[in-house]
């Protein structure tokens, strides 16, 4: 069953659902991605530890569905925790991160009553421009698994998470 007033989205442009949940948008060519918003009536699904609410786009398909998953009662508040700037810049930064700010976050997240999310507010990793550690990425996406943390973190990338250099 569709549904109405989801917020679909290519990172350049913005469409709403209609009454059945269907849209139609033109997606930029410089789109990577093509996401939702998530109503506050639905949960956040979780794949491979991590908010999955978006799909990577492919020329040779036409349509992208997504499913969403109703929660018993509409969430009215929840609590959102930040990572600001973590800039990993080699693997004793990625095990710190796990050793400290994970447990912290996670005994903060398992005391509270309300729901929790985390966000990155980028910068995940920083390579300074020496090397091709791209990899440190996704060790960080990984340290920030939702089953490590106890809440989905949605990663939103930095200028540095995006610029990786050759030897």
């Amino acid at each position: 069953k569709g549904i109405e007033g989801v917020t679909v989205s290519d990172g350049f442009s913005c469409v709403v659902t209609d009454a059945k949940g269907r849209y139609k948008m033109t997606t930029s060519s410089d789109a990577v991605h093509v996401f939702y918003s998530i109503p506050s009536a639905y949960k956040v699904n979780v794949k491979d530890g991590h908010p999955d609410f978006y799909q990577r786009l492919d020329k040779s398909v036409k349509k992208y569905d997504f499913t969403l998953t109703p929660n018993p009662t509409e969430e009215k508040a929840f609590r959102l925790i930040m990572v600001a700037d973590p800039q990993a810049q080699c693997e004793f930064h990625i095990k710190r991160f796990e050793r400290e700010t994970v447990p912290d976050i996670r005994e903060y997240v398992d005391a509270q009553t309300l729901p929790c999310y985390g966000i990155t507010l980028g910068d995940i990793i920083s390579m300074g421009g020496s090397t091709n550690e791209e990899h440190m990425f996704y060790d960080m996406r990984d340290a920030m698994h939702a089953d490590k943390m106890g809440l989905p973190v949605f990663q939103v990338m930095g200028n540095h998470d995006n610029t990786f250099y050759g030897p």
